[in-house]
């Protein structure tokens, strides 16, 4: 057995070979680091003439090779150039063939056609227990076929290298002529676990043997004495032949101890007898093995626990169940890396640049970095293939595996066991993506088979591998952002891990600013490489674009390496790039509208804004509805408010100059338009109006939008700051004019409209007529804009709703002139009705009010009210109702005074007969149902009461000519008249006029008189009287409030009809006076205090009633309250007619020389005195009855009413005593 190595010697440096070294010591810091290290390489003139390949190229270009090779000399772009010439592609793909036809393929096999898809195995087997999975070889799937056949590998090299069948043929037989690349593999023995027992002690002397199929030589560990757990730490270097053929053997044994007195004398019982017993046999010494093929770990670092296992127990080693009942033997920990040394045409890692270029070049038909591409002979654009990828795109499940290099292997190709490989009946078109999918880094099959081979023999470690595909596919414009982020975060792992060399790290710096640029180029692109019309792609590429970028920054390793331009930090290329984008998209909007010409019209110049605007709307909604919240998710900065601004700004600085110049007209066209304002022209163009179809209305309506639509989703400070704030006061003039112009056309609508109305009901319902219809439609249109307009009352709002107020009350009252106008024509031509108001009549002035209630409801339509409570404060609306109303009663009491000769006839002929019918049923019925079937509420209540107050007109006129002249029987009549047309007008359903409203003062007093003028003589005296104690009571309700004269006295009826009365005294009696000295003494009238002789006069009234019955108490002197105190009799029944209607007139006088004077009158009713029996009298309640003096004569009803008879002698008599006590109430007497 050899010797095991104690350190670890590097390889010699060999001709044509990058060595990967090994050191395991210093990489396994934990389970799952393995990295490699690149060998310094001396640049040096002589060395790099060492490493010359024979051939027949000069000196110069040779060392340029080698210069290239190893990334010292030109950069990367020119090695790409140089890389297309036709030799080296032959020799590439030499060396391609080279590392296929001996890493991978029998010799003499690569391309023969006999061998067919699946024929190629590859042993796989390996001796893994539950924490060593079997190993899987990414261009060999399990089960140890390759899933694609000769002609299809054939094939492929043919397309992508651009060679026929006789190139690759006669290229394949120089290759074969090469020697074997050789393979060296370095194996690290570290340490073992759970080792069975071996010794009396419960341990093991373990060692390790490693045997190498095809070679001779074993190699061997020193060997650990008792444990079970021995850590060896053993290297090795091991030279190896065929590295497809090869299998690594690795055996645990058991080092038994020599059986000597000593060793047997400590043995204790049976078992340890047993176990000395069987370590004397060899093959129970062997603890148990693990056979590894290198094919399963060329060119890469594995570092795993493997299951030790015997031989009889890993005979289906690749099926894990079938060893599911083995016995437990333990497991071992290994490190191991195998390197290829190779005879290649071409060498460095930008000849695996090269290689995965072209591959995908020929998988996804293009690529960002080259303007054509050739496919199956066709030479085609890479524009026109690239313009199919920025249109809408939706993301699918590919076909093909997805490569990152932390999936790839160290030579970059991705591992075959994820689900989707491209099989060989796919025929490639699997492995191009959709036009609609960015490419998400899968390859096909053949392709990683291809990379994995060639990049075996140029010894591509895994962070070169990464840095590979960072710069090819970093450039591809379809490439999924999210898979270009997992390549930028393995780059990263690798840069913090310093596993770059010098030059290999300029080179990361040189391709993440050429990226890092481009990225900026693409967001000042935005709409173009992010378009809203695919949404899911475009948020996918825009969000990992940007998160991709703050990763660049974010990784402090990568700060130093001024990635950014200028030394910028990522927010600020991010937001110079979206304003680079939005200053640029507002140049080419501003170049395609054409709107900056200084010969265009002021229409041109509109109509050109109208569209910027809109263009702006629509750029403005997408970043909201898209581009902000990624933007503000990824970055926190507010794409929106940084676009809105400036949009905004850039809008404002043309629109408000344009506005002011079309509606700002000179004063001299002002003083010309003035001396012209009778003419009924508009003032300026009708294109210039708030029409929906007028380009200023649009423009009104966009800037609303952007204020509104998308201002308001900004801050409060942001949308100070724009530039359309207050964009409304702009349009003041423009809403003005609009204003004016709706009332010109309106009027003229309505003129039409009423001209043209037959008054006739719509569809047979009462309401209104078409015109009606027609204006309250203007109202709608109206109301429609005005909403639309959205006007902000800060704004000079009382001024613009005053004026749009305004503007629909005078088309109402137009309306209504109108109408009323058509009304009176039509009765001056005496058109022959059947009734009062003709059908025509009802429905005009229906019109009339249902248009009231429409301007009525105008401050709720406009949204100015909630409702109309507060119409009070629409001052010009309340004063156009008052006029409508006022022109509306005006015509109906012409057409009620029209028919006031008829009504007479009715009245009188009435009143005559004492019977109603003429007026109820032959005059008014038919018209009231005829009024109530076609006239609204409204109009139905104004016209009834106007008819109502021309018949009681007519009924005063009635009385005044028959007063003298007619006796109470006649009016009698006349008032059952005018009672049942109360009844008829009022009925009891609420379907007529309104009591309440009906209850006029003149009506009351027209019945009062009739009910005076209807009664006798002695009635109405009663009357008189009747109101004199109202008086009296009025003047009690006073009584608190100042000193008043009252008179007490007792007053009851009997059971046995008769009437007892007592006066008991008279109370604040000083002086004669009238009963205005009583209340209110004349200016400079000098009051006597003295007192007077006092008694009073009781008599029943009326005397007609009771004649003689009158009574006087004794003088009673000086005193100011005198007291009477005497009784009276009288008999009377208290249920009498008499006794009912009459009163007691108590008169207090003073007694002097000439001619009593008069104080003043108290009067009781009958009615009010109470009957008791003669024992209760006592109980009965003294009454306090206010001294009044008597008004003038026409105050009282009844005396009126007595002042017509004056042939009766009786009611001349009581109205000359009634003028006698005013005179001496009027002297003080």
């Amino acid at each position: 057995m050899g010797q095991a190595l104690n350190t670890m010697t590097p390889s010699k440096v060999l001709e044509g070979e990058v060595e990967v070294c090994h050191e395991a010591t210093s990489l396994l810091q934990s389970l799952e680091e393995h990295r490699t290290q690149v060998l310094n390489v001396s640049t040096s003139e002589k060395l790099m003439k060492t490493r010359l390949r024979k051939g027949s190229f000069d000196e110069e270009e040779q060392i340029a090779r080698v210069r290239r090779a190893l990334g010292i000399g030109d950069l990367y772009e020119d090695d790409m150039e140089k890389a297309t010439s036709f030799d080296q592609m032959d020799e590439q793909l030499a060396d391609v063939l080279y590392a296929l036809h001996f890493l991978s393929l029998p010799e003499s096999s690569l391309l023969e056609g006999n061998v067919e898809a699946g024929q190629l195995e590859v042993d796989l087997s390996e001796a893994d227990g539950e924490e060593n999975k079997p190993a899987t070889n990414p261009a060999s799937p399990p089960g140890g076929k390759l899933p694609f056949s000769r002609q299809d590998l054939q094939r492929t090299l043919m397309e992508v290298f651009d060679v026929d069948e006789a190139t690759i043929q006669m290229i394949y037989q120089d290759v074969q002529r090469r020697q074997k690349p050789q393979v060296t593999l370095h194996l690290h023995i570290i340490e073992a676990k759970d080792l069975r027992r071996k010794t009396s002690k419960g341990t093991t002397n373990s060692y390790c043997v490693v045997k190498v199929s095809g070679s001779d030589e074993v190699y061997k560990t020193e060997v650990q004495y008792d444990q079970l757990a021995p850590f060896w730490d053993s290297p090795f270097l091991i030279k190896v032949t065929d590295i497809q053929d090869a299998k690594l053997t690795i055996q645990v044994w058991h080092e038994p101890q020599e059986s000597g007195m000593e060793h047997i004398s400590s043995i204790m019982d049976l078992k340890e007898i047993s176990r000395a017993v069987l370590g004397t046999n060899e093959f129970k010494n062997l603890l148990g093995s693990v056979t590894i093929p290198l094919e399963n770990i060329k060119n890469k670092l594995v570092d795993k626990w493997y299951t030790l296992m015997k031989k009889e127990e890993c005979k289906s080693v690749c099926l894990r169940d079938s060893f599911r009942g083995a016995k437990k033997r333990g497991s071992i920990h290994l490190s191991m890396k195998a390197s290829v040394k190779s005879e290649l045409n071409l060498l460095g890692s930008h000849w695996y640049d090269t290689l995965l270029n072209k591959l995908l070049q020929h998988r996804l038909g293009f690529l960002c970095s080259l303007g054509t591409f050739t496919r199956d002979g066709t030479r085609c654009s890479v524009r026109s293939n690239c313009s199919s990828f920025s249109g809408a795109r939706s993301y699918s499940t590919n076909s093909c595996a997805r490569s990152t290099p932390s999936t790839l292997n160290s030579t970059g190709s991705s591992s075959s066991s994820s689900s989707g490989f491209c099989s060989s009946s796919e025929k490639e078109i699997g492995a191009i993506p959709s036009p609609t999918t960015p490419w998400a880094g899968a390859i096909s099959n053949i392709d990683s088979f291809i990379l994995t081979q060639y990049g075996s023999v140029l010894n591509m470690t895994p962070p070169l591998v990464t840095l590979s595909w960072w710069k090819i596919t970093s450039k591809l414009t379809v490439v999924d952002q999210a898979y270009l982020g997992d390549v930028l975060k393995d780059l990263f792992d690798y840069i913090k891990k310093t596993e770059y060399s010098e030059e290999e790290t300029k080179e990361v710096q040189s391709s993440l600013r050429i990226w890092a640029s481009e990225q900026d180029g693409r967001l000042k692109n935005l709409q173009t490489n992010f378009p809203t019309s695919s949404r899911v792609i475009s948020q996918h590429q825009l969000t990992h674009t940007l998160r991709n970028l703050k990763a660049v920054e974010s990784n402090t390793n990568n700060r130093k390496l001024q990635i950014f331009p200028d030394n910028s930090t990522y927010l600020e290329l991010v937001t110079n790039a979206l304003t680079q984008f939005t200053k640029n998209w507002w140049e080419k909007t501003l170049q395609n509208c054409d709107c900056t010409s200084p010969n265009a019209s002021e229409e041109q110049q509109l109509e050109a804004v109208v569209f910027v605007t809109g263009e702006v709307l629509y750029f403005l909604m997408d970043v909201c509805n898209f581009y902000e919240a990624i933007v503000k998710n990824e970055t926190g900065l507010s794409y929106l408010k940084l676009s809105y601004l400036l949009l905004t700004s850039e809008l404002a600085a043309r629109i408000r100059p344009l506005i002011r110049k079309m509606y700002d007209a000179p004063i001299e066209a002002k003083r010309e338009k003035a001396s012209e304002i009778s003419k009924p022209k508009l003032a300026t163009s009708e294109d210039h109006s708030m029409d929906e179809r007028r380009p200023i209305w649009q423009l009104y309506r966009k800037l609303g939008n952007i204020a509104v639509d998308i201002g308001e989703k900004l801050p409060e400070e942001a949308q100070q700051q724009c530039g359309i704030t207050g964009y409304h006061s702009w349009f003041i003039k423009v809403v003005m004019r609009w204003q004016e112009q709706m009332l010109s056309r309106s009027k003229l609508l309505v003129q039409e409209e009423v001209e043209k109305d037959n008054f006739e009901e719509q569809n047979g319902c009462l309401s209104t007529s078409t015109s009606a219809s027609e204006v309250t439609y203007i109202f709608k249109i109206v109301k429609t804009t005005w909403t639309r307009l959205s006007w902000p009352y800060e704004i000079d709002g009382d001024v613009i709703v005053n004026k749009l107020l305004a503007t629909l009350c005078c088309i109402g009252k137009h309306y209504t002139k109108l109408v009323i106008k058509k009304l009176k024509s039509g009765m001056q031509e005496g058109n022959a009705q059947n009734h009062f108001f003709s059908l025509q009549t009802c429905v005009a002035l229906n019109n009339i009010e249902y248009l009231r209630q429409e301007i009525r409801g105008l401050p709720v339509l406009l949204m100015l009210s909630e409702n109309e409570d507060n119409l009070h404060k629409f001052t010009v609306i309340v004063n156009t109702l008052r006029v409508m109303e006022k022109n509306l009663l005006c015509f109906i009491d012409t057409c009620v005074n029209k028919i006031k000769p008829t009504l007479r006839i009715a009245i009188v002929t009435s009143c005559d007969t004492s019977n109603e019918v003429p007026l109820l049923n032959d005059c008014l019925d038919g018209d009231l149902c005829h009024l109530k079937r076609h006239m609204n509420e409204v109009n139905l209540q104004r016209i009834l009461f106007k008819i109502w107050n021309s018949l009681i007109s007519i009924f005063s006129e009635i009385l005044k000519e028959n007063a003298e002249k007619r006796k109470p029987e006649y009016f009698n009549g006349m008032y059952k008249v005018l009672d049942k047309t109360w009844h008829f007008l009022t009925p009891a359903d609420r379907s007529g006029l309104d009591p309440q409203v009906a209850h006029t003062t003149e009506y009351q007093v027209l019945k009062n008189d009739l009910s005076n003028l209807k009664m006798g003589t002695e009635s109405l005296i009663a009357n008189y009287y009747r109101e004199r104690y109202e008086e009296q009571l009025k003047r009690k309700e006073d009584q608190q409030r100042q000193l008043s004269s009252e008179l007490v006295v007792h007053v009851y009826f009997t059971d046995t009809e008769k009437l007892y009365f007592e006066v008991i005294m008279a109370r604040n009696v000083t002086e004669s006076k009238s009963e205005e000295n009583v209340r209110r003494p004349l200016a400079g009238r000098k009051v006597s205090l003295k007192l007077p002789d006092t008694y009073v006069q009781v008599k029943m009234v009326p005397t007609g009633w009771f004649p003689g019955m009158n009574w006087k108490t004794k003088t009673q002197k000086k005193q100011q309250s005198p007291v009477f105190q005497e009784n009276f009799e009288v008999s009377i029944s208290s249920t009498g007619q008499s006794a009912k209607a009459g009163l007691l007139l108590f008169t207090v006088k003073t007694s002097q020389l000439v001619q009593d004077g008069f104080v003043g009158e108290a009067i009781l009713p009958l009615d009010m005195v109470p009957c008791v029996e003669q024992c209760n009298a006592n109980n009965v309640a003294y009454k306090y009855l206010s001294l009044t003096v008597p008004k003038e004569e026409e105050e009282y009803l009844a005396v009126k009413a007595l002042k017509f008879r004056k042939k009766d002698k009786k009611a001349l008599v009581f109205l000359k005593e009634l003028k006698d006590l005013n005179r001496k109430k009027g002297n003080g007497t």
